[in-house]
């Protein structure tokens, strides 16, 4: 009998779809902006926490720890990373942008959308180089840098 398939801890280069940096066109809506939270998802940590019920998927990329107390500024990023147009947008997805990018502690991070309408997003480093969007306009170079 054949062993069972040991999934990767962290994904490959080749297990991923990355984006493309296309622009936003409500960089301008503050208020829109402002909507935009960051919430934590299981299936990219390696630790417990009350908030979310699953802990890691075998492909997922394993996320830092961030603590609560760093979540305002990780949504601070996120909505400076909006206003700098460092995003993916698809008018069919709602409003918000679909993803959006900016580097912490030095590593280029996905925020991708978790809730159309809400403006949800949960985000994960970008382990792999072929992960990084393409950027046809050159916005990633505008992307917000955050140390933690």
């Amino acid at each position: 009998m054949r062993e069972p398939r040991q999934l990767p801890r962290e994904r490959r280069a080749k297990d991923y779809r990355s984006g493309t940096v296309t622009g936003w066109p409500h960089v301008a809506d503050e208020q829109l902006i402002s909507q935009a939270h960051y919430q934590a998802d299981g299936k990219h940590k390696s630790y417990a926490a009350p908030e979310w019920g699953q802990v890691g998927r075998a492909e997922g990329p394993r996320c830092p720890v961030f603590s609560r107390e760093s979540w305002p500024v990780l949504r601070a990023t996120l909505q400076a990373a909006m206003r700098a147009n460092v995003v993916a947008y698809d008018e069919r997805r709602g409003p918000f942008p679909t993803r959006v990018w900016a580097f912490i502690n030095g590593e280029l991070y996905e925020a991708k959308q978790s809730n159309a309408l809400s403006g949800m997003f949960h985000g994960f480093p970008l382990v792999h180089r072929a992960h990084y969007p393409s950027d046809p306009a050159g916005r990633l170079a505008n992307a917000p840098r955050v140390t933690l």
